[in-house]
Protein backbone atom coordinates (compact mmCIF):
# COMPACT_ATOMS: atom_id res chain seq x y z
CA UNK A 1 0.00 0.00 0.00
CA UNK A 2 2.62 2.73 1.03
CA UNK A 3 4.66 1.87 -2.11
CA UNK A 4 0.95 2.16 -4.37
CA UNK A 5 0.28 5.29 -2.80
CA UNK A 6 3.76 7.01 -3.38
CA UNK A 7 3.72 5.63 -6.66
CA UNK A 8 0.37 7.13 -7.43
CA UNK A 9 1.03 10.54 -5.96
CA UNK A 10 5.18 10.75 -6.32
CA UNK A 11 5.90 8.58 -9.55
CA UNK A 12 8.06 5.14 -10.31
CA UNK A 13 11.24 6.87 -9.30
CA UNK A 14 10.33 7.62 -5.77
CA UNK A 15 7.98 4.67 -5.42
CA UNK A 16 11.14 2.19 -6.26
CA UNK A 17 12.74 4.25 -3.75
CA UNK A 18 10.60 3.55 -1.07
CA UNK A 19 10.58 -0.27 -2.40
CA UNK A 20 14.37 -0.33 -1.93
CA UNK A 21 14.00 1.13 1.43
CA UNK A 22 11.99 -1.13 2.89
CA UNK A 23 14.31 -4.19 1.41
CA UNK A 24 17.21 -2.54 3.28
CA UNK A 25 15.23 -2.22 6.58
CA UNK A 26 14.87 -5.16 9.10
CA UNK A 27 12.00 -7.41 8.79
CA UNK A 28 9.27 -6.25 11.45
CA UNK A 29 8.86 -9.56 13.35
CA UNK A 30 5.42 -10.27 15.04
CA UNK A 31 4.21 -7.65 17.72
CA UNK A 32 1.84 -7.49 19.82
CA UNK A 33 -1.72 -5.82 18.72
CA UNK A 34 -3.33 -3.45 20.30
CA UNK A 35 -6.07 -0.90 19.92
CA UNK A 36 -4.10 2.20 18.62
CA UNK A 37 -5.58 5.60 18.09
CA UNK A 38 -4.40 6.10 14.56
CA UNK A 39 -5.52 9.81 14.76
CA UNK A 40 -2.47 12.14 16.15
CA UNK A 41 -2.91 15.03 14.01
CA UNK A 42 -2.48 18.14 15.91
CA UNK A 43 -6.45 19.49 15.62
CA UNK A 44 -6.81 15.89 18.03
CA UNK A 45 -5.08 17.67 21.03
CA UNK A 46 -6.26 20.40 23.44
CA UNK A 47 -3.70 21.89 25.55
CA UNK A 48 -4.85 22.42 29.11
CA UNK A 49 -3.97 26.18 31.10
CA UNK A 50 -1.41 24.25 32.71
CA UNK A 51 0.20 23.33 29.16
CA UNK A 52 -0.06 19.14 28.88
CA UNK A 53 -1.61 17.49 26.24
CA UNK A 54 -5.45 16.01 26.07
CA UNK A 55 -6.16 13.62 23.21
CA UNK A 56 -9.49 13.90 22.49
CA UNK A 57 -11.75 11.42 20.41
CA UNK A 58 -8.93 8.54 21.18
CA UNK A 59 -11.61 5.76 21.52
CA UNK A 60 -12.57 3.97 18.48
CA UNK A 61 -10.27 4.90 15.41
CA UNK A 62 -8.69 1.18 15.51
CA UNK A 63 -12.56 0.30 14.46
CA UNK A 64 -12.77 2.71 11.41
CA UNK A 65 -12.87 1.47 7.97
CA UNK A 66 -9.52 2.79 6.73
CA UNK A 67 -7.58 -0.59 7.08
CA UNK A 68 -5.36 0.11 9.55
CA UNK A 69 -7.17 -1.38 12.49
CA UNK A 70 -5.48 -3.05 15.21
CA UNK A 71 -1.48 -2.18 15.04
CA UNK A 72 1.40 -2.57 17.59
CA UNK A 73 1.95 1.23 19.09
CA UNK A 74 4.74 2.05 17.07
CA UNK A 75 2.32 3.22 14.66
CA UNK A 76 0.89 5.79 16.55
CA UNK A 77 4.61 6.76 17.91
CA UNK A 78 6.04 7.30 14.13
CA UNK A 79 2.60 8.93 13.60
CA UNK A 80 3.18 10.89 16.15
CA UNK A 81 6.63 11.85 14.85
CA UNK A 82 5.66 13.17 11.62
CA UNK A 83 2.72 15.06 12.77
CA UNK A 84 4.30 17.04 15.11
CA UNK A 85 7.69 16.62 13.54
CA UNK A 86 9.21 15.37 16.82
CA UNK A 87 13.11 15.19 16.55
CA UNK A 88 15.12 12.16 17.81
CA UNK A 89 15.43 13.72 21.20
CA UNK A 90 11.64 14.50 21.77
CA UNK A 91 10.74 10.92 20.36
CA UNK A 92 13.33 9.55 22.79
CA UNK A 93 11.26 11.06 25.41
CA UNK A 94 8.10 10.19 23.90
CA UNK A 95 9.29 6.04 24.19
CA UNK A 96 10.31 6.64 27.50
CA UNK A 97 7.11 7.69 28.77
CA UNK A 98 5.22 4.66 27.12
CA UNK A 99 4.76 1.90 29.53
CA UNK A 100 5.61 -1.32 27.11
CA UNK A 101 8.49 -1.80 25.35
CA UNK A 102 8.65 -0.13 21.90
CA UNK A 103 10.56 -1.80 18.95
CA UNK A 104 12.72 1.80 17.65
CA UNK A 105 13.01 -0.15 14.10
CA UNK A 106 9.54 -0.97 13.82
CA UNK A 107 8.85 2.79 14.29
CA UNK A 108 11.26 3.81 11.85
CA UNK A 109 9.63 1.65 9.59
CA UNK A 110 6.22 3.03 10.17
CA UNK A 111 6.78 6.21 9.98
CA UNK A 112 7.02 6.00 5.29
CA UNK A 113 3.85 3.51 6.08
CA UNK A 114 2.70 6.18 7.77
CA UNK A 115 2.77 8.97 5.33
CA UNK A 116 1.82 7.18 2.37
CA UNK A 117 -1.18 5.68 4.24
CA UNK A 118 -2.39 9.32 5.07
CA UNK A 119 -1.27 10.66 1.32
CA UNK A 120 -3.99 8.55 0.17
CA UNK A 121 -6.40 9.07 2.29
CA UNK A 122 -5.98 13.23 2.10
CA UNK A 123 -6.15 12.11 -1.37
CA UNK A 124 -9.19 10.86 -2.22
CA UNK A 125 -10.58 13.95 0.58
CA UNK A 126 -9.31 16.17 -1.92
CA UNK A 127 -12.21 14.71 -4.22
CA UNK A 128 -14.36 16.87 -1.43
CA UNK A 129 -17.28 19.50 -2.86
CA UNK A 130 -16.34 22.43 -0.79
CA UNK A 131 -13.66 24.47 -1.56
CA UNK A 132 -12.19 25.23 2.14
CA UNK A 133 -12.01 21.27 2.71
CA UNK A 134 -10.17 20.65 -0.86
CA UNK A 135 -7.95 23.45 -0.02
CA UNK A 136 -7.28 21.76 3.34
CA UNK A 137 -6.63 18.21 1.80
CA UNK A 138 -4.47 19.64 -0.74
CA UNK A 139 -2.11 21.10 1.97
CA UNK A 140 -2.20 17.73 3.61
CA UNK A 141 -1.41 15.78 0.93
CA UNK A 142 1.79 17.81 -0.10
CA UNK A 143 2.76 17.73 3.45
CA UNK A 144 3.03 14.10 3.10
CA UNK A 145 4.56 14.12 -0.13
CA UNK A 146 6.97 16.31 1.40
CA UNK A 147 7.83 13.83 4.36
CA UNK A 148 8.03 11.21 2.13
CA UNK A 149 10.29 13.06 -0.74
CA UNK A 150 12.56 13.63 2.47
CA UNK A 151 12.39 10.51 4.08
CA UNK A 152 14.04 8.89 0.85
CA UNK A 153 17.15 11.49 0.81
CA UNK A 154 15.76 13.26 -2.20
Amino acid sequence: MAVQNCEEALGERFALALQSWFACQPSPGPRRRVEIDGRLHAWEFLVSPHGSLLKTDAFDHCRSHDLIGCQGIEWDIAGARVEHDLSAAELSKLVVCIETSIDRDLVDYFEPCYLAFQLGLWTIARQSADDEDRMRSTRAVERYKTGLVRLLGF
